[in-house]
């Protein structure tokens, strides 16, 4: 219906045709109703009421505004006796800032500035999104430009998009876009992966006007930023060093010897680099949360190399075929704990009185796949998660989300084991740990023993989180695990065959988790929400096949899309449903077992 609307938002029949599907949606929302639905005996319930209530409310059915105005006035005069359930707060906070009045809206955005919950945040950003008043929609937008914003950063294009979704803000979105255009580049075009969202954004604006010189100006600083301070190549030998060149277009770093190499010859060159430890979310980056039990703020350091951020932590290859060993030592101080892709190897207390923790050496991997993270997180832990072999299966947190970290351990203890059964191949490492970082802009980073995820996608509690949340959360983390074995111990030697990573991960959380919630339906879920979905975005004119030639950076980050992960993963689903279940199993297994710790060709898939 959105696509509909989306086609005829100017056309004078958009009323009747708003109407139209007003008569189509309401006896199901009739039938469904404001009561809350316990999501353990009706889950597809549980999950549609919030979809149906919202878009009955938002085609102006004023029996639905009504009752959410008033869930909504018995929660804020008694809260403690009347909660809104939560799968129903963005509805209610939505409608009561599109209908109410400024005061509403105030009252919502001061429990923001509070809100610690990112769940909660989330509802409430989704609500403040809603309004129709032209100046508090500006007001809004302004706030993600504000260095001191209670919008944290990772929910800003969530926000930005959602304010935009209205009819009545699109075009004032736009024009706001248009005017602030050299700050919000400012502020959010200083990491790669950003650098490349901002370069495709801005290819699309014919006009950029008066902004253009700025658009140029942070090129130049951004390009400047990420170049390392790397000092004189140690040399041992015969070889020496004559000449050494940067491209920054390509990122490239050229080092000229005084002799030809022959082939196959075995190099070693040592760098002494120093790099930057940034408040981006790339490479290696510094952030911060602030405790709920004492409103201390404490800080972290964590990892995010891929796709292409690891040449911001250090010198190497990282394109994805080119596998390597990684050995790692970390000096931090006793109330941290340090994690990385390998167990730790060894701790000394140094003189310093810092901690020295020590890793085992990894086995061969991308260099997108390393991680590592120094926090002051609690973890649940259990050591008896194979099918094989004991594997020991961590979930870690900010202290104070300790508690909800129940779920995800129970999730991964069970797919860990099921993923070993279903490949025929054991899990390579002796740990794996999923991560809840706060601030991470992304739903998750499969990196090999160590998943690093955003905090709505690893943390569920039964009394703050709702159905989505629970879904949500059980598929990506089924997804990351089957990309342990699916794309990190055998990984497609370049970025355009990427595609059948995410196709096949994408397509086996939906089969794994149907394994542990039946009751889900997620294979009828499929169909709505991958299937059906790309079919409509597959036949615009711009989409783009899902094996793309890739020859500038740029590039690699716009492939990471619907595309990819559900035309991918219907075609996968296609490919499971011709062969049969054991047939496709069978020929994944022997896919893996053929190339483990290597990198392969698209097409070698097709031989198995």
């Amino acid at each position: 219906m959105d696509h509909q609307e989306d086609l005829l938002g100017d056309h004078e029949i958009f009323l009747q045709v708003q109407l139209y599907f007003l008569n189509l949606i309401l006896p199901l929302c009739n039938n469904i109703g404001w009561t809350l639905i316990n999501q353990t005996t009706d889950w597809r319930r549980a999950l549609l009421q919030p979809e149906v209530l919202s878009t009955v409310c938002y085609y102006g059915y004023r029996e639905c505004i009504d009752a959410a105005r008033s869930i909504y006035r018995r929660w804020y005069l008694n809260p403690a006796r009347n909660p809104i359930p939560m799968s129903l707060r963005s509805t209610v906070y939505c409608m009561v800032v599109r209908e109410g009045s400024h005061g509403e809206f105030e009252f919502l955005w001061n429990r923001l500035k509070h809100e610690l919950v990112p769940s909660e945040t989330v509802n409430l950003l989704d609500g403040l999104a809603c309004t129709k008043d032209r100046s508090r929609i500006v007001w809004v937008l302004n706030q993600h430009l504000n260095n001191e914003s209670v919008i944290r950063e990772q929910d800003m294009p969530r926000s930005i998009s959602n304010v935009a979704r209205s009819r009545n803000s699109n075009q004032i979105t736009w024009i706001w876009m248009q005017d602030n255009w050299s700050q919000l580049f400012s502020k959010w075009g200083k990491t790669v992966r950003q650098l490349n969202d901002f370069k495709i954004f801005a290819d699309s604006i014919t006009d950029k006007g008066t902004v253009y010189r700025q658009f140029q100006l942070s090129l130049d600083k951004i390009n400047a930023s990420i170049v390392w301070n790397i000092e004189p190549i140690e040399i041992i030998g015969e070889i020496s060093v004559i000449e050494t060149i940067y491209n920054e277009d390509r990122d490239l770093y050229t080092i000229i010897f005084n002799r030809i190499i022959s082939v196959n010859t075995q190099i070693m060159l040592t760098f002494n680099y120093l790099g930057q430890l940034n408040n981006d979310i790339d490479g290696l980056f510094l952030s911060s949360y602030v405790r709920s039990s004492n409103q201390v703020r404490r800080y972290f350091v964590a990892s995010q190399m891929g796709p292409i951020s690891a040449r911001r932590a250090l010198p190497c290859f990282d394109e994805p075929i080119f596998k390597a060993t990684f050995s790692l030592t970390v000096e931090h101080e006793p109330q941290y704990r340090a994690w990385s892709n390998m167990p730790v190897e060894n701790q000394t207390n140094l003189s310093s009185g810092l901690i020295l923790t020590r890793f085992k050496k990894s086995i061969p991997m991308s260099s997108y796949l390393l991680a590592l993270i120094v926090a002051d997180f609690d973890c649940l832990t259990r050591h008896d998660t194979g099918l094989y072999r004991n594997v020991t299966m961590s979930v870690c947190a900010q202290p104070e989300r300790k508690d909800d970290l129940y779920y995800a351990l129970d999730i991964a203890t069970k797919r860990i084991h099921d993923f070993e059964e279903q490949y025929q191949i054991n899990y390579p490492l002796s740990k794996c740990d999923h991560i809840a970082v706060p601030n991470f802009d992304i739903p998750a980073m499969k990196n090999f023993g160590c998943i690093l995820y955003s905090e709505t996608r690893l943390l569920y509690n039964n009394q703050t989180s709702t159905s989505l949340n629970q879904q949500q959360a059980a598929l990506i983390i089924t997804h990351e695990l089957s990309h342990q074995w699916f794309g990190n111990l055998v990984t497609p030697s370049w970025w355009k065959d990427f595609w059948l990573n995410k196709a096949f991960a994408e397509w086996m959380a939906y089969i794994a988790t149907n394994k542990i919630h039946p009751d889900w339906n997620l294979y009828e879920q499929y169909i709505a929400q991958q299937w059906l979905l790309i079919m409509q975005d597959d036949a615009i004119s711009f989409s783009h096949p899902i094996s793309m030639q890739i020859t500038q950076d740029k590039q690699i980050i716009s492939i990471f899309d619907l595309i990819i992960y559900s035309k991918g993963s219907s075609l996968v689903r296609m490919m499971l449903h011709i062969m049969s279940e054991n047939t496709f199993n069978r020929g994944i297994s022997k896919y893996l077992r053929n190339h483990l710790y290597s990198t392969v060709e698209k097409l070698i898939f097709g031989k198995y």
